[in-house]
């Protein structure tokens, strides 16, 4: 009986993504939550993005996309910075099937000021609003 309880629990974790939340930002691309403070934005390399390859780092508290582009907003108190704010945008049009890290940082740009982060939506035409998060 210790045998088949053992193997219920072990059948329960390896099926479940209960380790983290996760919202699909398209491309394999996702908002991965961990813990409050653990908040990233990543390609995922696993069905439950519990492992990939990190975008933008943590802590997100802002963020928006849509086909082309991410847009996302980071707050360094994570790494105990008080009160700085990191603004990122990210091309993932051009990402190809397999990437690799150097692919992502190649098409990230950042860690941007408020007004830079801006004049570069409007360059770029990205017609997104950030979002807050959580």
């Amino acid at each position: 009986m210790k045998f088949f309880k053992s193997l219920f629990l072990l059948a329960i974790f390896q099926s479940c993504c209960w380790s983290t939340k996760n919202i699909s930002l398209g491309n394999g691309i996702n908002l991965s939550e961990y813990s409050y403070k653990e908040t990233e934005i990543m390609y995922c390399t696993d069905r439950c993005c519990n492992s990939g390859i990190p975008i933008i780092p943590q802590t997100v508290i802002g963020y928006n996309f849509d086909e082309n582009w991410i847009i996302a907003k980071t707050d360094s108190y994570y790494y105990h910075i008080p009160k700085y704010y990191a603004y990122w945008v990210f091309n993932k049009k051009n990402i190809a099937e397999n990437p690799k890290y150097e692919d992502f940082k190649a098409n990230l740009t950042g860690p941007l000021d408020s007004i830079t982060f801006n004049k570069i939506l409007l360059e770029k035409n990205i017609r997104l609003k950030l979002i807050n998060y959580p």
